[in-house]
């Protein structure tokens, strides 16, 4: 599904300061994706949009505070609303585009540069869906290690499972199995160096 990154793209490609409602240009939006911008492609590309504003997201000291003096956990939406073309306002009037209310958290982050950055088209181009998503895992990791001048990241094996669509396994050499082929991409495109499995505690 790459409505996500490709949204996130869109929106890093605006002019700063942003103000809501942000105008969502559909066809675009298509473009990005790399489907055809058909009314039937852009009704799939708007039932994803509204399935992704009631979602909450989690961050754990990565969430940047207004000032931009700290880092934040918070528990949050990336979206307050989202107004598509025809549809009847409060006040009687159809709205006439497509509009986008991102969260105050978010907006700020934004207009003040405290979002990761993605190479899109460095994403698009990863075969498989979970390397593509392990990519912006990784990202978000990655420049938390720039911050802190260390030299690798480390992390759970149940942390990909709660985020990515793979189900968590019993045995070491399963686990390794069902999530070795996108780390291993990562490796041949040159994203990372090195990767090292180990029991550890779990």
């Amino acid at each position: 599904n790459g409505d996500s990154p490709a949204l996130k793209y869109i929106l890093s490609q605006l002019p700063h300061p942003m103000a809501n409602p942000i105008q969502i240009p559909l066809d675009r939006l298509c473009r990005v994706i790399g489907i055809h911008d058909s009314g039937a492609n852009k009704e799939l590309v708007v039932n994803s949009i509204r399935r992704m504003v009631p979602t909450t997201i989690e961050s754990h000291g990565t969430l940047c505070s207004k000032s931009g003096d700290r880092y934040l956990s918070d528990t949050f939406y990336l979206f307050d609303r989202a107004v598509f073309k025809g549809l009847v306002l409060p006040d009687g009037n159809q709205a006439g585009t497509n509009m986008l209310y991102l969260s105050e958290w978010y907006l700020n982050n934004l207009n003040n540069g405290h979002v990761c950055p993605l190479n899109f088209g460095y994403q698009m181009q990863l075969r498989g869906s979970i390397t593509a998503r392990l990519y912006e895992i990784l990202s978000v990791k990655y420049y938390g290690v720039f911050m802190h001048q260390s030299e690798y990241i480390r992390f759970n094996y149940h942390e990909p499972c709660a985020i990515l669509p793979i189900g968590p396994q019993r045995h070491f050499s399963r686990a390794i199995q069902a999530l070795k082929a996108a780390p291993e991409e990562l490796g041949e495109t040159g994203y990372i160096k090195d990767r090292v499995w180990d029991r550890g505690n779990g």
